[in-house]
């Protein structure tokens, strides 16, 4: 059953939009968007911008969100799209940190902004210093998140759990949910690639503050080399970096760029809420003798008159 509920911002009054909307779409990534909802109403509805949007399917709260965009057309019908809150991650300022872990990251930018936190996980590792000038809070804190998966192997993803932002742990996130050519999906793409984030050489480099000189540090796999040709990660890193803290990146890098990437996309499954962005869950191929838990990079649901489905955008861990 669905919930489909709008409040208008100025009067506070609840409009229930059950019957009403149709083409119902709900949109979340892992990392760089923030999850989206789109819906269709009948002519001459039209939600003020900043309406509040609330989501359930069958009692399970799915999106909570914000008015954005309106559309219309000469049928007359009109298309509505709300944004979460990590919308308003998409404002820029410019941002100090020194000795702050992710966490801390994550909660000095929300209150900046006004947005609403649930307890967020610790993510531990402290970063020595991150300084960004006129970029979008979400970068930021994607940044931080993937300094810390550099250096911890700990792979943790941002996401907006019914009005509170939430930070969830790839590990701790697997779903109890199969998929695969057998059954519960009408479609599949399988991909192999050095393409797009695959390395066999690192470098990095140091402005080396006592000797007034660069310092070069590589680390190079000449197996793959001769396999792929030379293919260079390059990265200038703090000044106040250690030697050993260089080179534990340098071998975290290798650890998880110097492979081949496998991607998947699942057309036409099952329907799912638990499935998002960031959570995990079991893929069963037989075509490729492949029986793995990926990791959910997109999920795209669609509700409509033949029921729920959604395709689905996944990735080796």
């Amino acid at each position: 059953m669905i919930e489909l509920l709008l409040q208008d911002p100025k009067s506070g009054v609840t409009f229930d939009l059950q019957d009403n909307a149709t083409n119902i779409k709900w949109d979340t990534q892992r990392k760089g968007r923030p999850g989206k909802l789109t819906f269709t109403l009948p002519k001459y509805i039209r939600p003020p911008m900043g309406s509040i949007v609330r989501f359930k399917l069958d009692g399970q709260k799915v999106f909570y969100g914000y008015v954005f965009k309106y559309e219309t057309d000469r049928t007359g019908s009109e298309r509505i799209t709300a944004y979460d809150q990590l919308r308003y991650l998409k404002n820029k300022d410019t941002f100090v940190f020194s000795s702050k872990t992710a966490t801390e990251v994550i909660s000095k930018i929300a209150s900046t902004f006004g947005l609403k936190t649930a307890s967020l996980i610790d993510t531990s590792y402290v970063i020595p210093t991150l300084l960004e000038d006129n970029k979008m809070g979400l970068d930021v804190i994607l940044k931080a998140l993937d300094k810390t998966l550099i250096a911890t192997g700990e792979m943790f993803y941002l996401y907006d759990n019914f009005g509170e932002l939430t930070l969830g742990d790839v590990k701790a996130s697997g779903l109890l949910l199969q998929l695969g050519d057998k059954a519960n999906v009408t479609g599949y793409k399988y991909s192999e690639s050095i393409d797009s984030d695959t390395y066999n050489t690192f470098k990095l480099v140091r402005d080396n503050p006592d000797t007034k000189k660069r310092d070069v540090y590589v680390a190079q796999d000449s197996t793959n080399q001769t396999l792929w040709g030379i293919l260079q990660y390059y990265e200038k890193v703090n000044d106040n970096e250690t030697p050993e803290q260089i080179t534990d990146k340098m071998n975290a890098l290798s650890a998880l760029k110097n492979r081949v990437t496998k991607d998947f996309s699942l057309d036409g499954a099952i329907g799912d809420t638990r499935v998002r962005g960031g959570s995990t869950l079991f893929v069963q191929l037989d075509a490729l003798n492949l029986n793995l838990r990926l990791l959910v990079e997109s999920a795209k649901h669609t509700l409509d008159t033949t029921g729920h489905t959604m395709d689905l955008t996944l990735a080796v861990i």
